[in-house]
């Protein structure tokens, strides 16, 4: 896949403080969203994309001497709205998926690594309009 064409690319970006949580032992407060979408926060973190965008997640501490990975993806967007795989791409490791479905405030959890430990985090999917007619029809039968 040629990462710099963007048509119909969403990229997100998730930048975690891992010193502070390692030593809270939480993400709570240490996990950020970057979207291309528009999202950008803690709270709530939901990306808007349309059925047949692809996504491209890539994870990063703000603490550049610590490494922070994605090791998968769960919930109800997984599978089927979503089916994350990691990209055999050089430079940093990132995981991509086609939007295959059309849903609202769908959840995924996304598992990050970093200190050796597994940390989870519970992001939402959902889309805006269709980008053509065929998926405009395709919404009334999901």
């Amino acid at each position: 896949m040629d990462i710099m064409n963007t048509e119909n690319v969403v990229y997100i970006l998730v930048v975690v403080d891992a010193g502070r949580a390692v030593s809270s032992n939480d993400l709570k407060g240490s996990f950020y969203l970057f979207s291309t979408s528009g999202y950008h926060g803690t709270g709530k973190p939901t990306t808007t994309v349309r059925k047949g965008d692809k996504i491209i997640w890539r994870a990063m501490s703000i603490d550049a001497t610590l490494l922070v990975e994605i090791a998968g993806f769960a919930g109800p967007a997984v599978p089927g709205m979503v089916n994350p795989a990691p990209m055999n791409e050089p430079g940093p490791p990132m995981w991509s998926s086609l939007v295959t479905r059309r849903g609202l405030d769908v959840p995924y959890e996304m598992t990050l690594v970093f200190n050796e430990t597994k940390h989870s985090c519970t992001c939402m999917l959902t889309t805006v309009e269709p980008r053509s007619e065929a998926d405009a029809s395709e919404q009334g039968s999901e």
